[in-house]
Order: structure tokens, then C-alpha cells, then sequence
């Protein structure tokens, strides 16, 4: 039992450290690289990896701070890219980061709403579990 409860640790501190590079990669390439397919590819993969770090339940790991750096980092990208791109490049550059920046804030809401629902269920369970034992005392 303890074997496993410490692959699935080992497991998921490599998928997330595999999240975070393919983040930054991903941003480098929005920065230096003219190939869209590219970026586009490897937006969807950094954002399905996003995904499933999310599900995991070691917050220590991927807190509520670092996935607010990640989402501003991603949101100043835009400013540096309408800095320093050229003009033939930049507005498809721009859209592929806006794609990505507003897909990574759609996945954090989503799951911030699946928390949410989560602890409003384990309260409303709660409540029923002490009114159960209050009933049962009387």
C-alpha cells in the first residue's frame, strides 16, 4: 500500500516537472520561433499536461501561487511579443499566445469549480452526518 501511495508521489512530481518545462519551452517558442504548427503543438500538449496536473492532490507541488505566476507570465508574453516581433509575424504569434493564455485560464476556472463543488459536497455531507448523530442522541 505504501509502495504505491509513493509511485503515484514519484509519478506525479514527473508529470508536473514535464508540465513546467514544456511551459517554459512553450513560451520561449511563442518568444523565438516563427513555426506556428510548432507552437500550436506544443501549446495543446503543455495544456492537456496542465489538465492532468491539476486532478493531483499534492498542492505543494503546483500551488495556487505558481499557477498564478504561470497564467501572468503567459499574459506578458503579449506585451513582449507586440514589442519585438515584426509586423508579418506577430498577429498570428499573438493569437496562438491569446489561444493558449485564455485556454489555461478556462482550465484553471474549471477546476477551481470542481474544488468548489467538491467542498461544498464534503460540507453538505457534513452537516447531514451531525444532524444524523444529533437525531440519533435525542
Amino acid at each position: 500500500m505504501i509502495k504505491q501511495v509513493l509511485n503515484k508521489i514519484i509519478y506525479s512530481n514527473r508529470e508536473i516537472r514535464r508540465f513546467l518545462v514544456e511551459f517554459l519551452h512553450a513560451i520561449y517558442q511563442l518568444l523565438e520561433s516563427n513555426n506556428i504548427g510548432q507552437i500550436q503543438e506544443l501549446s495543446q500538449q503543455t495544456l492537456n499536461d496542465f489538465n492532468a496536473c491539476m486532478f493531483y492532490q499534492n498542492d505543494s507541488i503546483l500551488s495556487d501561487d505558481l499557477i498564478f505566476k504561470l497564467l501572468s507570465m503567459s499574459m506578458m508574453i503579449v506585451d513582449r511579443i507586440q514589442r519585438t516581433r515584426s509586423r508579418t509575424i506577430k498577429q498570428t504569434i499573438l493569437f496562438a499566445d491569446s489561444a493558449f493564455t485564455v485556454s489555461l485560464f478556462s482550465h484553471i476556472v474549471n477546476h477551481t469549480i470542481i474544488r468548489l463543488q467538491n467542498a461544498f459536497y464534503q460540507l453538505h455531507d457534513a452537516r447531514i452526518n451531525t444532524n444524523e448523530t444529533d437525531s440519533e442522541e435525542e
